[in-house]
């Protein structure tokens, strides 16, 4: 009887050593699950992403200051505009920060259309009267202070330098001030190559 009980006592720690173990895989297969879980809905946020931003990553724009003004070429900035995607740009606006003499920096924003697709456009851009855009350290190098808002399919992106955004409520092109807009002249526009929906 005393050698029934041992053995039974050996099946009851053999027993408890095997189910410590299952617990150990579970919780270890349990992890990695999570993991996985946490890694696919990574990967299907990116996919997501990707997925809005295939027109809107392919638009650009850069901006040097303008050696020659006149008449009717204010002094300012030289905008290059491009949309080398395959659907057109709606209610775009060039942004930026401008600053009177006593007042504090203020947005300030120009409408300048529709951009159609596969298109560049050249345009100048200058300050209101009596205000002048934010300096920037090394501009030499390029004006980098400006943003463009603008629309495409059923989205409102901004970008700004290589930050590319998609605007909930927040659009600072519509929080810009309406006595502050900015002057555009000499607007031109030409085809861009190497344009299509899979390059």
């Amino acid at each position: 009887m005393l050698g029934a009980a041992r053995a039974q006592a050996r099946a009851t720690w053999f027993g408890v050593v095997v189910a410590l173990l299952a617990l150990v895989v579970s919780a270890v297969a349990w992890a990695n699950q999570q993991q996985l879980s946490a890694q696919q809905t990574a990967l299907n946020e990116y996919a997501i992403k990707r997925e809005q931003r295939v027109y809107a990553s392919r638009v650009a724009i850069w901006a040097m200051i303008g050696q020659e003004s006149s008449s009717v070429l204010p002094p300012g900035l030289d905008v290059t505009i491009q949309n080398r995607s395959p659907v057109p740009l709606r209610d775009v606006r060039v942004v930026a920060t401008v600053t009177r003499a006593a007042d504090r920096p203020a947005e300030a924003a120009a409408l300048t259309g529709e951009l159609p697709p596969c298109t560049i456009a050249r345009l100048r851009v200058a300050p209101p009267a009596g205000a002048e855009f934010v300096r920037l350290d090394r501009q030499w190098l390029g004006y980098a202070g400006l943003r463009l808002a603008f629309a495409e399919t059923d989205r409102r992106w901004l970008l700004a330098g290589s930050r590319l955004a998609l605007l909930g409520g927040t659009d600072p092109a519509g929080s810009a001030d309406p006595a502050l807009s900015l002057r555009v002249a000499g607007l031109r526009s030409a085809a861009v190559g190497d344009c299509s929906e899979s390059s």
